[in-house]
């Protein structure tokens, strides 16, 4: 029951529609876990390696150092682990052919859902080290305890062995190298126990979704059709891009508030995934039916990039030549540019440089980073990666 328990604690922060809020949170959420177990586990096994020199227990101290290395190494790869939903973002955008990718039924997936299981199995196991360590070894090497301290020691570096492992597979499960039907082989046998109850609540939380989506789903259909019923169509002709057309520009005012007015078309497409649940579209659907929106003048212009990148205005932004540059050089740099590094790009000198960076920070669509150390720098909510 206590294990229960504790799995179920692990859920608390998903609610059943969660759609929205795995794709904000669950990779953050993951990593702040893990590493505040790997953080405490850490600070456990420097109290224990000081007991142990207060006894003179060289043999402890020894395992005690060889396991916190392995610990410290660990933590480095939750640091740089592969996150779920940025991955398909960076999938998505590269993806050139139509339709979805792979990821576009992530959490329907049994991919996902495996990914889900041994994040949570990881995250249940360094707990449990952490608490080994200081209910059990810490008392253990304080009472001088030699031959059980280091009999727990080696269990415990036994179970971060497999730890690793598993957090391994994990990553190759995401990047397609291990198949989902293989993941429970990579499990040990004395972990199965914990996986089931794992995979007991993520099907229940699943099934809340899917049915409070389908619920959602009904009323989004009737709101349009008796908005259908009472407006005006964009585009003469009613069509499946007039329809696709009227959703876009309710991101409208959001955009503008958010970027200024401009966003990617890949980024657009992933919002209007993320809106709409009930209309099959793609990422070319979409660029159709901006395309008649700036036909028709509903939004102000959609150009491409020298990099090939698809932009769009939704409110006139006074773009000029040296803006549409800066631009396409802090769509090169995750969105983030320097004063400095834009004098050496364009071989313009400061003026020129200025006053294009201005003009677009006065439309909205650049802005200022104050805490930057090396000098003056802004970046572009639109391009913007983090």
């Amino acid at each position: 029951m206590e294990r229960l328990r504790k799995i179920k604690n692990y859920f608390k922060w998903i609610k059943p529609g969660w759609r929205k809020e795995m794709r904000e949170n669950y990779d953050r959420v993951l990593k702040e876990k893990m590493l505040n177990s790997l953080t405490n586990s850490d600070e456990l096994l420097g109290e224990i390696q000081k007991a142990s020199v207060d006894i003179g227990n060289d043999d402890v101290l020894k395992l005690g150092e060889r396991l916190r290395k392995k610990l410290n190494r660990f933590q480095q790869d939750v640091e740089l682990m592969a996150p779920i939903f940025e991955f398909e973002k960076l999938q998505k955008q590269s993806k050139i052919a139509e339709g979805p990718t792979k990821f576009d039924v992530t959490l329907e997936s049994d991919t996902f859902k495996n990914l889900v299981g041994i994040d949570m199995l990881t995250l249940f196991e360094v707990d449990a080290m952490a608490e080994v360590l200081r209910e059990t070894l810490l008392p253990k090497v304080e009472d001088g305890n030699a031959e059980d301290a280091k009999k727990a020691l080696r269990e415990i570096k036994s179970d971060m062995d497999d730890v690793v492992s598993l957090f391994k597979k994990r990553n190759d499960l995401l990047l397609g190298v291990t198949p989902a039907d293989h993941i429970y082989q990579a499990i040990p046998g004395r972990w199965h126990g914990v996986y089931k109850n794992i995979e007991e609540i993520l099907d229940e939380k699943l099934w809340q979704m899917r049915h409070r989506e389908k619920d959602k789903v009904s009323e989004v259909r009737k709101a349009m059709e008796d908005e259908k019923a009472k407006k005006p169509r964009l585009f003469g002709k009613g069509d499946y891009y007039e329809k696709l057309g009227e959703e876009i520009l309710k991101l409208k005012d959001m955009i503008k508030n958010e970027t200024g007015g401009i966003c990617l078309l890949a980024d657009l497409y992933m919002k209007m995934r993320e809106r709409r649940l009930d209309i099959e579209f793609n990422v070319n659907d979409v660029e159709k039916a901006v395309k008649k929106l700036d036909k028709s003048g509903m939004i102000a212009d959609m150009h491409v990039l020298p990099s090939g990148l698809k932009l769009i205005e939704f409110v006139p932004v006074g773009m000029t030549e040296d803006s549409r540059t800066v631009l396409e050089i802090a769509a090169n740099s995750n969105g983030y540019i320097s004063l400095e590094d834009l004098m050496i790009k364009t071989q313009w000198d400061n003026e020129r440089v200025m006053r294009a960076l201005q003009t677009l920070e006065q439309e909205g669509v650049t802005r200022r980073d104050s805490s930057y150390a090396g000098g003056t720098a802004w970046y572009v909510p639109s391009l913007y990666k983090g």
